[in-house]
């Protein structure tokens, strides 16, 4: 067989163990970012990042102005991810928004008294390391009872608050919308567009009179280019769900959904409403043919994306319900514990109730062989013969001890016969 060449490295892969997501710094001052700042007072930042966390695995300033930085260890990337000022200046810290690195999760309902602050102190030993509370939708300097959490390790199902539970769910953020000019895709820190658009008719230069409805995203007429409801807006956030529960790119998520979606528009047109008849003819059956084949392909590749969207969603829930069993079965084994510890003290119990009733029986037999007739003929008469001189003081405290010698040892002769020995006053 020929030689087909050297074959390409393999990607190593990512053992999480050693691997660490990097952590994202960004300027959030009116300053210049990492890219448009000078080399000495990049340098500086540097030093000072070093100094204070440590030497990184690895620096590199993005496209954007930001910087990456990969650590060595998780309590490295733990330390960078609180940096929110270095050298004087405001610094944001976050993992990249990938879906390798998804340790986003939201919990509702949180009291709106609960300050971050605080949410984070309680939460520290959770492996929580930043805390955000949501603002209202149409009213942002309002608050909300939204809060995410960042997350060191796998998202857990649940967090715990001063007692309180709290369900969570994986974070999947919204698509960037301008609000300089209203498009989808960037932020107003990447706008290139000089002037403002118009968030209802997206026109830069807007008139004085009452301008017309018109979405720049969607090109419809019935809303607004800030509208929720935009089907150009709902589109990106399936396209970002996607690479988020997949683990794959942006432009890897936007290539299959649109695939998707155009094997459904095909299967649409190809589809007849009401079937005729079969062609016979050969160009027929071949056109058949290929659009069958077109038709499983696109069926093909709906189900491997349905398949590496469930699977992992379904190994969550194993691992849940694995975990679940575990404390079952800690909770069982320490209840069969108990029992065994319950039924060996009835056992020692029992041992030392049936040698009391064995003490109790030899001692019976003992007083079985002692009442001969003989000695009840005898104390009969040693009864009648005192009868007469009873009187009510109290019986001999040495009477018990002697008739128990009696009892034991019959043919021992009786050391006093009177009546203080033998009978209770009482009696």
């Amino acid at each position: 067989m020929a030689d087909a060449g050297p074959r390409p490295p393999q990607k190593r892969p990512r053992d999480p163990d050693f691997d660490f997501a990097p952590v994202i710094l960004k300027t959030i001052d009116e300053g210049p970012n990492f890219k448009q700042m000078a080399i000495a007072a990049r340098e500086s930042f540097g030093k000072a990042i070093v100094a204070s966390h440590g030497e990184p695995r690895e620096s590199l300033v993005l496209l954007g102005g930001d910087i990456k930085i990969t650590p060595i260890s998780r309590a490295q990337q733990s330390s960078l991810l609180s940096i929110s000022e270095i050298a004087g200046r405001k610094i944001k810290s976050s993992l990249p928004n990938s879906a390798a690195a998804i340790r986003n999760g939201i919990i509702f309902g949180v009291p709106t008294s609960d300050h971050e602050d605080e949410l984070l102190e309680a939460l520290s030993n959770q492996n929580v390391t930043r805390v955000k509370r949501l603002p209202m939708r149409d009213n942002p300097h309002i608050p909300s009872e939204n809060v995410i959490l960042t997350f060191l390790d796998d998202i857990p199902n649940r967090v715990f608050v001063a007692a309180m539970s709290y369900r969570v769910q994986v974070s999947i953020p919204s698509p960037y919308k301008c609000k300089k000019c209203h498009r989808l895709g960037h932020t107003i820190s990447r706008c290139t567009q000089s002037s403002a658009n118009c968030k209802n008719c997206g026109k830069t230069q807007h008139p004085d009179q009452v301008c017309t409805t018109f979405c720049i995203n969607c090109g419809s007429k019935s809303h607004g280019s800030d509208s929720y409801s935009c089907p150009a807006y709902t589109e990106m956030k399936q396209i970002i769900k996607m690479a988020f529960l997949e683990g794959i790119t942006i432009k890897e998520a936007r290539e299959r959904f649109n695939a998707i979606q155009s094997s459904v528009a095909r299967r649409g047109h190809h589809s007849p409403t009401h079937p005729g008849p079969i062609p016979t003819t050969p160009d027929s059956n071949t056109q058949a043919i290929a659009t069958l084949q077109e038709q499983i392909k696109a069926l093909q590749l709906e189900m491997k994306t349905l398949k590496e969207v469930s699977i992992p969603t379904i190994q969550s829930e194993t691992k849940s319900i694995a975990k679940d069993l575990a404390a079952t079965n800690a909770t069982v084994g320490s209840f069969g514990k108990k029992l065994d510890r319950i039924a060996s003290s009835q056992a020692n119990v029992a041992s030392q109730q049936a040698e009391r009733f064995d003490k109790i029986d030899l001692l019976l037999n003992k007083l079985s062989l002692a009442l001969t007739p003989s000695h009840l003929n005898h104390l009969q008469t040693n009864l009648n013969s005192t009868a007469p001189q009873l009187s009510p003081s109290p019986a001999s405290p040495h009477m018990d001890a002697q008739w128990e010698d009696h009892i034991l040892n019959p043919s021992a002769p009786w050391a006093n016969t009177s009546s203080e020995m033998l009978l209770d006053p009482d009696d």
